[in-house]
């Protein structure tokens, strides 16, 4: 055990200083004057087993997420890209953590992108234990994960939207109006993504089983709630009705989007399925599945949590939508101002 621990930190070492070889450089398809591309594969991993173990993990994970968030001018994106005809074996399945950086002030350089190849790498040291993370070296190799196949059918996973009641916003006035007759505005809320004790390993499975290429994309970038989205919540939430009671369905609704307003740090996310074909409603469903199971009717509520909406994404040129792409046929109930924040939320979301 003391020997594989010894290689282990070697080999730790070596990749951590730059000392064995530099990591691709590439400028993003989507943006090549502004935008550098880096790249860490997975290249181990070791699955929690026992209830401690795993919360151990999952800490460790949320810890790790958040600590992201001072990656301002970064679009971080986890890729699970599945091409069953590779020749190789090991080449079917690969799980990459890819970064995208606009610079703090203009196109980032080279030397930048490096010492952000570092940062990450000293930060997944310290998870190393649960998996181990290597650069990208080779420039046709992180162009291909960026795009590694002609892609015609794509579909977003997004945080369902529930219509909880109405707001009064006036009465009628003056001597003829009658007063039964109240104007109301539709109030929504998003459901918050759950997560969960599963290891992905029936998800990975079922990616696997796939007879075309799929690749499965999380993207996430650091933000925060604009100045007008802090104000349209607290107009929402003068005019919200009051809750009947604790746990009514007005009273969970009015504490999910109040979470919102105060969670931090944040992250603008989304999460996408696509494939060189039609895509699998059996793959498609199980992916909303593992990022956010049904909740528990027993469960004790107090947010809206749990189920997804899926939304096809019209525009299927996904070379640089890995990194951002968004579904086009969401049929919205919120009002404008609040409609981001159906993508945004705070490590424990994002860790689901």
């Amino acid at each position: 055990m003391d020997e594989e621990n010894d290689v282990d930190a070697q080999a730790t070492t070596a990749s951590s200083d730059g000392s064995d070889s530099s990591p691709a450089v590439i400028a993003a398809p989507w943006d090549p004057v502004g935008t550098r591309v880096v790249g860490l594969r997975l290249e181990s991993l070791r699955l929690a087993v026992g209830d401690d173990v795993t919360r151990a993990a999952i800490r460790e994970q949320i810890e790790f997420l958040g600590a992201l968030h001072g990656y301002a001018h970064v679009t971080f994106c986890l890729q699970y890209l599945v091409e069953p005809l590779a020749p190789r074996a090991e080449d079917r399945l690969q799980i990459d953590l890819i970064a995208a950086s606009t610079g703090e002030a203009g196109p980032p350089s080279t030397q930048d992108m490096r010492e952000l190849v570092e940062d990450l790498e000293d930060l997944l040291q310290s998870h190393d234990r649960w998996y181990r993370f290597e650069r990208i070296v080779d420039d046709d190799a992180l162009a291909h994960a960026l795009s590694p196949f002609e892609i015609s059918a794509a579909i977003e996973v997004l945080r369902r939207e529930e219509p909880v009641g109405t707001a009064l916003l006036r009465r009628g006035v003056g001597f003829g109006a009658d007063l039964t007759v109240e104007e109301v505005q539709q109030l929504s809320a998003f459901s918050a993504f759950q997560l969960t004790d599963d290891p992905r390993s029936d998800l990975i499975a079922l990616l696997m089983a796939q007879d075309h290429p799929v690749v499965f994309r999380v993207t996430a970038k650091p933000t925060s709630l604009s100045a007008e989205e802090r104000l349209a919540l607290g107009a929402l939430d003068r005019h919200w009705p009051a809750p009947t009671g604790p746990g009514t369905l007005d009273d969970v609704a009015r504490r999910s989007l109040q979470a919102m307003a105060f969670v931090d740090p944040n992250f603008e996310v989304t999460v996408t399925i696509a494939g060189d074909r039609r895509l699998s409603p059996t793959l498609v469903e199980s992916v909303g599945i593992a990022v956010s199971p049904p909740q528990s009717p027993t469960a004790a509520a107090t947010s809206i949590s749990g189920g997804y909406e899926l939304a096809p994404i019209a525009d299927t040129d996904l070379s640089g939508s890995a990194l951002g792409r968004e579904s086009s046929d969401v049929d919205w109930l919120a009002p404008q101002p609040l409609r981001r924040l159906r993508r945004v939320m705070g490590p424990w979301e994002l860790a689901a």
